[in-house]
């Protein structure tokens, strides 16, 4: 069985690897014999992170700009891999002889461009395009889907979905469900359509021997944060501003409030390394440790600057060791279920409420845009005075949804059991 997993991010993200880690885990124990190959944007550290795992890593067909840092490199690194015509040779050699195309879960369709997608689009578009071209089976893992902002963008959307040799499409939760309902123009294939948990919830919690992270004897309440850099899309420039200035000043007034009323710590890290400046969280996770500084004795502050390529399961042991988790990268939010840690998830994107309310916490979800120090405290304090009951329900739900991603996912390679 051969199978190629296209559009996967890069191993800078620990939310993205810790998907990928769980596909290539799920479908080797499900093939006995699988030849399995990635397409990523960052190849060179992919190939290092994923090594013995995957038999080869390719670049992109289409370069995405931003996944570089700097104007120059974005130019001429750009040039570079579009003018890469032995790699892209390679790739469409290796399409053309799978067995399977799958597009890898995560959250890459979509698009806040008024006019036309941008160019992450159009990367991930062109790859399953080709694949449709050249007659290959696609299958769409778990994924979020939408919201497109323009026309061309959802009928571009809506003919790979439509499309004879998409074999399945399965949304990571509901909101995106009906995007994908919306988008089937051939209403006599919207059974292709099904709902599947995100994959990194297959992972499970692995004790390290060496880790980041405060020890176990340190004072409690110990309290994770993720931070990311986030445009607010749709909002002017002043507004922007304002926003990202508000999220800034709403997270520090309730660490401060925090810890002055009970003693919490505040352990902070930055679970995306990269691709490119938007996707690196270790600028924001730094300016905010500074901020915190001023207003928190030190020996209650600790700073982890990961190194690029870190595995999912150092964030998951990193998060088991705290009481409390607050996120805003999504996976921040996964991975501290995973290791029995009740998480508050500020939702940048609907893929954070819907998955949050998939896993029946949709009451520990608050919009970005709305991020309100009181909220978060009202929230961190149910969490802690519902420890027990709050595990336990998490739990029970991890269980529910790792039988239903593997029921299904199971269910839909059937057809290719055979080979």
């Amino acid at each position: 069985m051969v199978i190629l997993i296209i559009n996967t991010h890069s191993a800078l993200n620990s939310g993205d690897s810790g998907i990928l880690l769980a596909q290539i885990d799920f479908l080797q124990k499900h093939f006995k014999k699988v030849d399995i190959s990635l397409v990523s944007r960052t190849p060179a550290i992919d190939r290092r992170f994923y090594r013995n795992r995957v038999t080869d890593i390719f670049p992109p067909l289409v370069p995405a700009p931003s996944i570089f840092e700097g104007k120059q490199a974005q130019i001429f690194k750009s040039l570079k891999c579009l003018f890469s015509i032995k790699n892209k040779i390679r790739l469409l050699r290796k399409i053309k002889k799978c067995d399977l195309i799958i597009s890898s879960g995560g959250g890459y369709f979509w698009t806040n461009r008024k006019w036309i997608p941008g160019p992450m689009f159009f990367q991930n578009y062109i790859h399953v395009r080709i694949a449709l071209l050249l007659k290959r089976p696609v299958l769409f893992f778990p994924q979020s889907i939408g919201p497109f902002y323009n026309r061309m963008a959802s009928n571009m959307m809506s003919g790979l979905l439509s499309h004879k040799k998409t074999i399945k499409i399965f949304a990571r939760e509901m909101i995106s469900y009906g995007w994908a309902k919306k988008l089937m123009n051939k209403p006599e294939r919207l059974k292709k359509i099904d709902l599947c948990p995100d994959m990194a919830l297959l992972l499970e919690n692995k004790p390290l021997r060496k880790s980041p992270g405060p020890a176990q004897g340190e004072k409690r309440p110990i309290i994770a944060l993720t931070l990311r850099k986030w445009a607010f899309p749709g909002l002017g420039k002043k507004q922007k501003k304002d926003y990202h200035k508000k999220y800034l000043a709403e997270l520090e007034k309730f660490c401060h409030d925090y810890h002055y009323s009970e003693g919490a710590a505040f352990v902070i890290f930055p679970q995306s390394r990269g691709p490119g400046n938007f996707e690196n969280d270790q600028m924001i996770s730094k300016t905010f440790f500074s901020r915190l500084k001023k207003i928190i004795p030190v020996s209650h502050i600790f700073y982890h600057d990961l190194p690029d390529a870190t595995s999912p399961f150092t964030i998951i042991d990193l998060l088991s060791r705290s009481d409390v988790a607050l996120t805003t990268r999504l996976h921040s939010a996964l991975f501290a279920l995973i290791a029995g840690t009740p998480a508050v998830s500020f939702a940048y994107q609907h893929k954070s409420e819907g998955i949050m309310k998939e896993l029946g916490f949709e009451d520990l979800c608050l919009d970005i845009e709305k991020i309100d120090s009181g909220k978060i405290k009202s929230m961190v304090s149910f969490i802690l005075q519902n420890k027990d009951k709050t595990r336990m329900m998490t739990n029970r739900r991890l269980m529910e949804m790792r039988r239903m991603i593997n029921d299904r996912l199971a269910e839909s390679l059937k057809p290719f059991k055979i080979q």
